[in-house]
């Protein structure tokens, strides 16, 4: 089983390699980022403050 796996991933790097290297012997770019044609994201709020917390009970100390 595990060399069924072992084939079939080779050959899935061996198809998108070939796909790749095709585009690129065209001049395409391969693998390009929808991002870049996107325009800006919006600036992030501010985070808001800390609520105020009650303050922490002191442990016991140990018994001498």
């Amino acid at each position: 089983m595990k060399l069924l796996r072992w084939t079939l991933a080779g050959a899935s790097f061996y198809v998108i390699y070939k796909y790749a290297i095709g585009k690129k012997a065209q001049g395409e770019q391969v693998f390009a980022s929808p991002e870049q044609d996107a325009p800006p994201a919006p600036e992030p709020k501010p985070a808001a403050k800390p609520k105020a917390s009650r303050p922490r009970k002191k442990k016991a100390a140990p018994p001498e």
